[in-house]
């Protein structure tokens, strides 16, 4: 199942999308454009976040290599996915990340809460 929304469009212009997928034993969020404020509020990340509740069984994979732009509420919308994953006994991994993901991950000391998926997720 692959469902891809507009998730919103921000004032400058930049469309965030939002694409989810069940692959194996994964759900794959890819996640566009701005991971903001604007797209945090906009209904496809919930319906995305939403999603996965209903279908906790699976790990979570992102996918944010085509993310431009990283502020604190997509940070904490990240944090939310991995909570629930968290909550359901799943893991959290990152399959791709663009410069500005790292940079902010890195930053805030994150990076140990969202590993690639040739890393092993820290217990917390």
């Amino acid at each position: 199942m692959k469902h891809k929304t507009p998730a919103s469009m921000v004032p400058g212009g930049s469309t965030t999308t939002c694409t989810s997928l069940r692959e194996a034993a994964s759900f794959v969020i890819t996640i566009a454009g701005y991971l903001d404020f604007a797209a945090v509020e906009g209904s496809a990340l919930a319906a995305t976040l939403s999603s996965y509740r209903s279908d906790a069984a699976l790990d979570v994979v992102l996918d944010l290599h085509a993310v431009t732009f990283l502020d604190s509420a997509g940070l904490g919308w990240l944090m939310s996915v991995r909570a629930a994953a968290e909550l359901a006994g799943r893991k959290v991994r990152l399959r791709r990340s663009s410069a500005s993901v790292d940079t902010v991950l890195s930053m805030t000391q994150l990076t140990r809460y969202f590993p690639t998926e040739m890393q092993q997720t820290p217990s917390t």
